[in-house]
């Protein structure tokens, strides 16, 4: 660490390549600055055994999202594609945790606050897009996954990449993206 001017303090930390999972920034009750650094998940036997993954059904409630070309609203079908993959996940040994279990609205904070109490290793949020109007939708379809921290782009790549062997034709990408 050190004092780079009266008001900024600069604190490094060397760390080693694959140990590195996430961090936290905050103030404790007194105002100082906490900073933890979180290590990378001890797997026990399979790729998944004993990993706290939280789904986050997108939308909900009042809260419809996208509509389909069908008329089909977002909310309607994140919740039960975020049951299904909790099924699956939790068949290879993941804890699972949902930030809702039925149609109800659910704040961003809260499901922040959700996937901290759960102290989960990895959270993902599921949602639909819809297409602009105009846009053919046997032409223009498929999955994208979304990623921020660089140490998760290789899990999003074969997220991805699974999604796109399950229902037969190529996503729209893997994207850097801070949503």
């Amino acid at each position: 660490w050190r004092q780079v001017d009266p008001v900024t303090y600069r604190l490094t930390a060397f760390i080693r390549p694959g140990w590195f999972w996430g961090w936290e920034l905050m103030r404790d009750p007194g105002g100082a600055l906490l900073w933890t650094i979180r290590e990378a998940p001890e797997l026990k036997r399979g790729p998944l055994d004993g990993l706290r993954i939280v789904l986050d059904p997108g939308h909900g409630g009042a809260n419809l999202g996208a509509v389909g070309p069908s008329g089909v609203r977002e909310k309607q079908l994140t919740l039960p594609l975020a049951q299904a993959v909790a099924t699956e996940l939790k068949k290879a040994g993941a804890e699972v945790f949902l930030t809702r279990k039925a149609d109800g609205a659910v704040d961003l904070d809260s499901r922040i606050e959700r996937a901290k109490q759960d102290d989960a290793d990895i959270v993902i949020s599921l949602h639909f897009n819809g297409l602009p109007q105009g846009r053919n939708p046997f032409l223009h379809h498929g999955s994208s996954v979304h990623y921020y921290h660089h140490f998760t782009r290789d899990m999003a790549a074969d997220i991805l990449a699974g999604i796109n062997k399950a229902v037969g034709w190529e996503g729209n990408g893997l994207r850097y993206q801070d949503l």
